[in-house]
């Protein structure tokens, strides 16, 4: 079918067109009515004569009928021979039967008759009544008309009379071909016509469209359309004319006014960069601080202290993450909303991803006393790629408000597939929780920005309101979307969607489950039975046989049944604390009872610590894990222990190493046999001695420099393992350092270098890797941040260095990874990793270190400025500030900052009187830290 796109065409012919449509449509329709009232009109004309006809041959037949003289009929109707269109009549009796008949001989009638005779249903019922004794209907080819023959009111029979319609309808086909005649005359006369008279609303039209192109081609907005009429197109044109001037008159002022915005956007355009550069230097300037703040707590934690001593120095530490964590917020939701966060694309494994993220918010549920497990189907793609960090960054923060607003019961995470294609996959991931739950009205707003369920809530769980807000974003950002289901007291159901492409390649890491050959029978022994539930699927997933029970009377039947059908239970998983009996009783009645086997045990406990594990391992127990389990660890265990044997002495061994396996610090492969040679560039003595405490806790060596020239010449004349570089230092810093080292090492062997900087802006990392660094460890720097740089680059063999070199560490600027675990459970981890961290000179050696800095750093502000150097006077303020924080010397620390401000503004009137106050203030710290020393 041709596709007719009348809004293309141009004016003139759609002015043609509308003309001739219209006087065909016109002509059309009155040739229609036309040829149809005659038509009807003649149809009528023919009942009539004929109605007529048949009465008068009634009359006259009626006698015959009395009579019963059928020879006399015959020639009454034989008087219808006269009547060209009559085809056949007959006279009827009463009763319908034949009386007398009348056939045309004209041969034009010979069809029809045929056709007559062969239809032997000559009596009917019309509904086309012409009269009272008259009925009559129209056939195809004919008319049928039947009239009563009356005499004194009785009826003596009928005449049936079959008109032909030949005549009628050539009459008809007649009219048709002259109306069709008449209108192809009418059309081209239309036609001449309308081309014609066109021209009286295309011409202004014309000119007004040549002077529009004219103008638009050339710019020049002085040109004028002329006018030719006074009609509507003579005022379009007009309208034209004086949109043109009007334009002329303004293209001037727009001229002046993109002049004066060009101005403002290049102010605008400064104004952004010094925001930037101001939030990059807050920055480095707030984490600076807080680096020796969480530092010192954290090592703090590490020695002796009283009960009241260590809350006091817990609430720091907890204080001080908070406040990391709202700074993380702001900045991350600012990058957002300015549009500077991009996605990465790189392979990553699922189960690798949902395993670290339970792992890391572990401790938190099991301080609450709360199960906390993740559910993948194994029939999912693995190996993805995309953006892991940010998954990450959502499920922390999903998972860590469920456990907030969790007081008992369980969180729940399961990952479902959405979507997938060819080349890529939609993953759903959920978090239920069976806490507090959410109001109706609340779930609306929830995701909004600074937004929680109620007033109070920030007051009794903190948070900023934020993590909602930009888990939605990166959500969105990722291609899906995030959602809420949820009732008061019944807890509640965070989901969010995001898209993956499918990796190529495996990634880097092995998968960490693997499918079993052979299906092992379990018994899973879990009082939470939505937990045991989950576990179980899983296990299922990787191909056991998996039987379950809430209790240890439930789990003795469940023995005694599979045992008693020759199926027994080959490994039991129980927790320790069950409801009826402790996890213990039900081992040792399984051990009592040889009727139900010899099945190994492994079992599942919140805390598991150093000094209880020797009992419960000499109870037969094969191995102990910690809630919430990895399936991975669960997974090996179970392959462990059935490849391992059964004898005594190799039981003997299998426990031992179990031992070592569930009882290491959280750190269990950075337990190096040689200690490796670190060398450490940092400017700052307090950031030193924190770092050098930490690092030397992993049995690591370490070698300090003060700035980038001292780090070129340790490096000449010793070799170390691994550099971590402070980006800020004096003298030479920290890029044009890794630079120098790049350019000398073209023979010798690749040095291991990382970044180490508060600087967590787009664009910090690029800047560090394009330097020639390999990898990126932001401040403030934990024992977690340590440990994963070393177990990447010292426990394994040498990476090359790579552009898609992994960012696990790069963002340890943001709480979500970060260490979250009880600062109870650090403490216990830490003193098995180093017990000189109990040292109690370690406390008095940074004392020290800040009172030697801290004087000379004041001297060095006075000099500068009574010399008026800007430049001495910041770099001094800004050590003592960042080393003053450390110590939550709040107010030595807003003095410098007061100082800075005053400093850059050259005022240096108020810089002494400043410096008083902060002279006085620091005496006053020296004396309290000489008490504390006492």
């Amino acid at each position: 079918m041709i596709d007719i796109d009348f809004h293309h065409w141009p004016i003139r012919i759609k002015v043609i067109t509308i003309a001739l449509v219209t006087s065909i449509a016109v002509l059309s329709l009155a040739s229609l009515a036309f040829v149809v009232s005659e038509f009807v009109a003649k149809r009528e004309s023919m009942v009539a004569s004929t109605a007529t006809l048949a009465r008068v041959l009634g009359v006259d037949a009626s006698a015959t009928l009395v009579f019963r003289d059928p020879v006399t009929a015959e020639e009454i109707l034989f008087t219808l021979s006269t009547e060209k269109t009559v085809a056949f009549a007959k006279i009827l009796n009463a009763d319908g039967s034949i009386f007398a008949t009348y056939k045309s001989t004209n041969q034009n009638h010979q069809e029809l008759l045929s056709e007559l005779e062969e239809n032997t249903d000559h009596w009917f019922m019309s509904e086309d009544i012409y009269n009272n004794q008259t009925r009559y209907r129209f056939h195809e080819n004919h008319l049928n008309l039947l009239h009563e023959i009356r005499f004194n009111d009785k009826r003596l029979g009928y005449i049936d009379i079959k008109q032909d319609l030949t005549v009628l309808r050539s009459s008809t086909h007649r009219q048709i071909i002259i109306a069709g005649v008449v209108l192809i005359f009418a059309f081209f006369l239309a036609y001449l016509l309308a081309a014609r008279l066109q021209r009286l609303i295309t011409t202004p039209i014309n000119l007004l469209t040549s002077s529009m192109h004219e103008v638009s081609k050339s710019g020049d907005y002085s040109i004028r359309a002329k006018s030719v009429s006074d009609d509507e197109l003579g005022i379009l044109t007009q309208g034209f004319n004086t949109m043109l001037h009007q334009i002329q008159s303004r293209d001037q002022k727009l001229a002046t006014t993109l002049r004066e915005l060009q101005i403002a956007k290049d102010e605008a355009e400064a104004a952004n960069l010094a925001k930037s550069q101001f939030l990059a230097t807050m920055s480095h300037e707030i984490r600076t601080p807080m680096n020796g703040v969480l530092g010192m707590t954290e090592l703090l934690l590490n020695t002796e202290l009283d009960e009241r001593q260590k809350r006091f120095a817990t609430t720091a530490h907890s204080a001080g993450r908070s406040l990391l964590t709202i700074i993380n917020d702001i900045l991350d939701f600012s990058k957002i909303e300015a549009g500077k966060t991009e996605l990465l694309n790189k392979p990553f494994n699922l189960n690798n991803l949902l395993e670290e993220v339970i792992q890391l918010l572990g401790g938190q549920a099991r301080d609450k006393g709360l199960d906390l497990i993740a559910y993948c189907p194994q029939s999912l793609p693995q190996q993805l790629s995309g953006d892991d960090q940010r998954i990450r960054q959502i499920l922390v923060n999903l998972i860590g408000n469920a456990i907030k607003f969790t007081h008992h019961g369980e969180v729940i995470v399961r990952v479902l597939p959405w979507i997938k294609s060819s080349a890529s996959i939609t993953l759903r991931f959920e978090i239920e929780d069976s806490g507090i739950g959410i109001s109706q009205t609340m779930k609306q707003h929830i995701f909004d920005v600074f937004s929680q369920a109620d007033s109070s809530t920030s007051r009794r769980f903190g948070g900023t309101g934020l993590g909602l807000a930009i888990s939605k974003q990166l959500a969105q950002l990722m291609g899906g979307e995030i959602g809420l289901e949820s009732e008061p007291d019944k807890g509640s159901l965070f989901w969010f969607t995001a898209s993956f492409g499918l990796a190529e390649q495996a990634d880097a890491d092995k998968p960490v489950v693997h499918v079993v050959s052979s299906r092992q029978r379990l018994l899973l022994v879990e009082g939470n039975r939505r937990i045991g539930d989950v576990l179980s699927q899983s296990l299922k997933d990787l191909g056991y046989i998996v039987k379950t029970a809430i209790d240890g009377n439930e789990a003795l039947e469940e023995l005694r049944q599979t045992a008693s059908k020759g199926k027994p239970i080959e490994i039991i998983i129980t927790e320790r604390f069950l409801s009826d009996m402790a996890g213990m009783a039900l081992v040792k009645e399984i051990r009592q009872s040889p009727s139900l086997g010899s099945p190994q045990l492994i079992m599942l406990n919140s805390q598991v610590m150093a000094s209880n594990i020797s009992p419960l391992q000499n109870s037969g127990i094969g191995a102990c894990l910690v809630k919430p389990v990895r399936l991975s660890e669960l997974n090996e265990t179970i392959q462990r222990m059935v490849d391992q044997p059964r004898h005594p002495a190799d039981q003997k061994e299998r426990d031992k190493s179990s031992e070592s396996h569930t009882l290491n610090n959280q750190y269990p492969d950075l337990i190096f046999n040689e200690s490796p040679r670190l060398l450490v560039a940092e400017d700052n003595l307090v950031n030193q001695a924190v770092i050098d405490e930490m690092l030397r806790s992993f049995n690591c060596e370490v070698t300090l420099a003060a700035n980038g020239k001292e780090t070129l010449s340790l490096l000449k004349s010793h070799k170390f393992d691994l550099v971590f570089m402070d980006i800020n230092m004096p003298e030479m810093d920290g890029f044009q350092a890794t630079r120098s080292i790049r350019d000398n090492e073209h023979e010798s062997k690749h040095i291991k270098i990382i970044a180490l900087t508060a600087n967590v802006l787009e664009g910090d990392q690029e800047k560090c890797l394009e330097a020639g660094m390999d990898d990126y460890l932001g401040k403030p720097v934990t024992r977690n941040s340590l440990a994963r740089i070393l177990r990447k680059w010292l426990s394994q063999e040498p990476q090359p260095k790579s552009p898609h070199t992994d960012h696990s560490v790069l963002n340890n600027g943001n709480a979500f990874v970060e260490e979250v675990a009880p600062l109870r459970q650090q403490i216990n981890n830490k003193a098995r990793l180093n017990q000189n961290s109990d040292n109690p000179e370690i406390r008095s050696r940074m004392i020290e270190i800040y009172r030697e800095t801290s004087s000379n750093l004041i001297h060095l502000i006075s000099d500068a400025i009574e010399s008026g150097n800007t430049e001495n006077l910041d770099g001094a303020v800004h050590g003592l500030e960042s080393s003053s924080a450390a110590f939550g010397a709040e107010e030595i620390q807003t003095l410098c900052s007061t100082l800075g401000i005053q400093g850059r503004e050259s005022n240096l009137d108020a810089t002494r009187d400043t410096v008083k106050t902060l002279k006085a203030a620091h005496a006053r710290l020296m004396n309290e830290l000489r008490q504390d020393s006492d």
